[in-house]
């Protein structure tokens, strides 16, 4: 089931912890070039709601949590990927084209056959250890709609790519020439695509993650990230018309705002601190999780009353301690 319907019937609401990290965004345009080298994902096969396991080649930090792969999920797009293959439990998405994309070569009367595909689905990773980038290629890919009525002579195209890079974790949507001049057969009712950065959606009771989901919205060319707490049938967000040859789409994370964080009845002390830091005020074990101020997750674990937590081998620089319980606090490593 599509991502977009399983949002509409369940009209997410708030109902789980997440932790905060956003991601600003930047619209630049430059020159589309096709993947030379890349590895085909389905070969000559044709492909409709596809399902790959994707190695990504480094660890990727995508909302604080570590990829290391990724998914293309079968739940119904095409551009959608996850960290996860399932669509059960909790999982983070990133649906880099909305639209329903198949193969333009699909067959509906005998379905996906090994040969005969017209849009690969293909990945790539380039660069020195530390500044690599991975990137996936969807190339010469058709809708669901324009293939359904018009089978073979389906006019209606696109290409895109997705680029993750290892330096920084910030992500680039590419989107190289389309042929899409019918927007009901590409889009089917809506007005252009989505594009959907979600940290945390539960796919067993239909909510997602405190934090929301960020949606692009207007026009392609310039468009904004909105953050949406609330999916519902009449706010659904796309952009606004065929996103053009050459649009660049970069996402780098967001510092985090220390002033919107929680203020806690515990206590951290020292602070700064160089070799460990105690925390006062816990009646009870409690987990927790510290981030660098990226939002990069750095460890996990449990702290018991009258614990000291040695951060030795911490980098110098802020951190955030954030307790399940809900508590949130920063400190400085010396």
């Amino acid at each position: 089931m599509e991502l977009k319907k399983l949002l509409f019937i369940f009209c997410c609401i708030l109902t789980f912890n997440g932790f905060g990290q956003s991601y600003n965004l930047t619209t630049t345009s430059g020159t589309y070039t096709d993947l030379v080298g890349s590895t085909s994902l389905n070969g000559t096969a044709t492909w409709d709601d596809p399902e790959y396991l994707i190695p990504i080649g480094f660890n990727f930090q995508y909302f604080g949590q570590t990829l290391s792969t990724i998914y293309i999920n079968d739940i119904g797009l095409g551009g959608f990927l996850s960290d996860s293959p399932s669509d059960s439990g909790i999982a983070a998405i990133l649906q880099a084209y909305g639209a329903d994309i198949m193969d333009r070569g699909y067959d509906f009367e005998n379905d996906e056959t090994p040969t005969g595909s017209l849009s690969t689905i293909s990945y790539l990773l380039e660069g020195d250890n530390g500044t690599r980038i991975f990137k996936i290629e969807w190339k010469n890919v058709g809708f669901f709609s324009d293939i359904s009525i018009n089978g073979a002579a389906n006019s209606n195209a696109t290409n895109f790519q997705l680029w993750l890079f290892e330096n920084n974790n910030s992500f680039e949507i590419h989107f190289g020439p389309n042929t899409i001049t019918d927007l009901n057969l590409a889009f089917e009712g809506d007005s252009g695509t989505s594009v959907i950065l979600i940290e945390a959606f539960d796919y067993d009771n239909g909510t997602i993650g405190e934090n929301g989901a960020l949606f692009l919205e207007g026009d392609p060319t310039s468009p904004t990230l909105t953050t949406v707490t609330q999916f519902l049938e009449d706010n659904f967000i796309t952009l606004n018309g065929v996103i053009p040859n050459g649009t660049v789409y970069s996402f780098t994370n967001a510092p985090l705002s220390v002033d919107d964080f929680e203020t806690a009845e515990l206590k951290l002390f020292p602070n700064p601190a160089s070799n460990v830091i105690n925390i006062s005020g816990l009646k009870q074990k409690e987990a927790y999780t510290i981030y660098d101020y990226t939002g990069r997750l750095i460890t996990k674990g449990t702290f018991d009353i009258d614990y000291a937590l040695n951060i030795e081998n911490l980098s110098s620089g802020l951190y955030v301690l954030q307790f399940n319980i809900g508590h949130t606090i920063k400190f400085t490593k010396l």
